[in-house]
């Protein structure tokens, strides 16, 4: 099967889901399939219902048995958007996320079957307005997967999620503004977003995952984050493994060694560019942190001395994340010399 990076897999998803199409979506662990299934729900206004098919019992989605009336039913659990239930205020409906779904033991799966193909939890109806998805691991990258019947398969259209590392750094890292000492590491070596051995699954490795849960401790603890401290080195080692984490943490020693913005600001011709290419990704990162529309035809000349894959980065950036228009001046003349370069 063909596969498809998250940008083009949400594009198919949200077809499928028009459709009344069950996507279900294979890949990797950590690449992102549950926050590319969350995005969706964001962008579409539907109720977010995660659903850890491996840890649930066929009762969990069959209900229990009610044989207090005149016929046994089943009572379904309020977890499962069904037909009498009313939509959540400010939402179009709910995306159920059936995740880890070929992680769950057969007869599971086989309770899952009706709320794919029958779109009924034990006794009720799904609502209309709640929309199916589905996703698991890959067999190969040594995660616990089930055999899935032929009849499950053939009744969901079923993808290959691959990792693309511009992408990723374009729609989440910049898209979603990641604290700028980790996004300046990742974009100087995209190669360390994803390095996964499945020989060696459980050891800490880099992923997306992984990358969001540290940039997010380091984001916490703001202006405080020391990382000559043990506990950081260790939680940095401890999320994206023991030789990324610890050159992770030296290029963040190298912080010091940058330009501030104000120094930028005051000179942008006089101030030397840095003569590595890590502290040069981390000066214009940070620069492309503190600039704004203000001072956007400050920092640029300094940014222009720059080789051209790094005023991309810069100016990449401060589109999508600073709110910058793109109608901006320096904005319109950088992409012009960009465009005129040989």
């Amino acid at each position: 099967m063909t596969p498809l990076n998250s940008r083009d897999l949400a594009a198919a998803i949200k077809v499928d889901l028009q459709t009344g199409i069950v996507p279900n979506v294979l890949g990797s662990p950590g690449i992102g399939k549950s926050a590319m299934m969350k995005g969706i729900s964001e962008e579409l206004g539907l109720a977010y219902r995660p659903e850890h098919l491996s840890s649930k019992e066929p009762t969990d989605i069959n209900g229990f048995p009610d044989v207090g009336g005149q016929f046994a039913t089943f009572k379904s659990f309020e977890n499962f958007p069904t037909e009498d239930m009313e939509i959540p205020k400010g939402k179009n409906g709910w995306l159920l996320f059936l995740d880890e779904l070929n992680s769950a033991s057969m007869e599971t799966q086989a309770a899952a079957y009706s709320l794919v193909l029958d779109r009924k939890v034990g006794m009720k109806n799904l609502h209309e307005m709640c929309f199916v998805v589905a996703a698991g691991n890959l067999k190969t990258d040594n995660a616990i997967v089930n055999p899935m019947s032929s009849a499950m398969t053939s009744r969901m259209v079923n993808y290959r999620m691959m990792f693309d590392p511009e992408v990723f750094l374009e729609d989440v890292v910049i898209g979603m503004n990641w604290e700028y000492k980790t996004a300046a590491y990742l974009e100087w070596k995209p190669e360390m977003i994803h390095v996964f051995d499945p020989a060696k699954a459980e050891d800490p490795y880099a992923c997306p995952r992984t990358w969001d849960m540290l940039q997010q401790r380091i984001a916490v603890q703001g202006t405080n984050y020391d990382n000559k401290l043990v506990h950081n080195r260790a939680a940095a080692e401890g999320l994206v493994g023991q030789a990324i984490g610890r050159e992770f943490i030296a290029f963040l020693n190298t912080f010091g060694q940058i330009p501030s913005t104000a120094d930028v600001i005051r000179d942008p011709i006089g101030i030397a560019i840095p003569a590595s290419r890590g502290l040069q990704y981390a000066t214009v990162v940070q620069l492309r942190r503190d600039v704004d529309a203000s001072t956007l035809a400050d920092i640029y000349p300094y940014i222009e001395r720059f080789d051209p894959e790094f005023r991309v980065t810069f100016l990449r950036g401060i589109v999508s994340a600073k709110n910058i228009p793109r109608s901006h001046p320096v904005i319109v003349d950088a992409q012009r010399n960009l465009r005129r370069r040989p």
